[in-house]
């Protein structure tokens, strides 16, 4: 009760991932509507996509490790 289960890092950067895919998302979605919108800019869309998709690779790396890790533990 006083420390961290091996999962719980693995929890956590499941909904970090979680989060971002649903950023990025988001992101392609506004692109989409950005070619009929004046409103929304399309460089910055496309920027903020690639961010996104950065962090997921990351994120999916950084959780594989953790995976492993924390499922072979014991």
């Amino acid at each position: 009760m006083f420390g961290r289960s091996p999962l719980t890092a693995l929890t956590e950067l499941e909904a970090m991932l979680l989060g971002v895919t649903g950023k990025a998302a988001l992101w392609r979605a506004l692109r989409l509507l950005a070619v009929d919108d004046d409103r929304l800019d399309i460089a910055e869309l496309d920027y903020l996509l690639a961010l996104a998709e950065g962090q997921i690779v990351a994120l999916e790396a950084l959780r594989s490790e953790v995976a492993v890790a924390a499922l072979t533990e014991g």
